[in-house]
């Protein structure tokens, strides 16, 4: 079962987009790219707060649909869409797992010079 799409999202979509259904509009994007990493907080054009922000860009008018979130991308059921956002999130996780690794050795580190000052 589909969960319903948000107003805000389809009024968004709808003002973007040359269709005029939802249906119809949501074959216009083709391409969503990842903006922003997840170092603060952004809200997507739904209202619910992200960590990471995407951008939508509509093949048919040029317009580009920012700051949206994956939920929300998911929501156009669209293969094309669904597979940029799936290799964007493969490279997010390695960042992620990257950033861990090196605060963890920094901090490993930082306890071993504390540690070699006391002796």
């Amino acid at each position: 079962m589909t969960l319903p799409v948000r107003k805000s999202l389809h009024d968004a979509v709808l003002q973007a987009s040359k269709a005029d259904t939802w249906e119809q509009a949501t074959k216009e994007w083709n391409e969503v790219s990842l903006i922003f990493n997840g170092i603060g907080r952004s809200n997507c054009v739904c209202g619910n707060a992200i960590k990471y922000a995407y951008e939508l860009f509509n093949g048919v008018t040029g317009q580009r649909l920012f700051p949206i979130g994956s939920d929300c991308v998911r929501h156009f059921h669209r293969l094309t869409l669904d597979q940029q956002l799936e290799e964007e999130e493969k490279l997010l996780r390695k960042v992620e797992n990257l950033t861990r690794k090196a605060q963890k050795k920094e901090k490993s580190k930082s306890i071993r010079v504390t540690l070699t000052s006391v002796f």
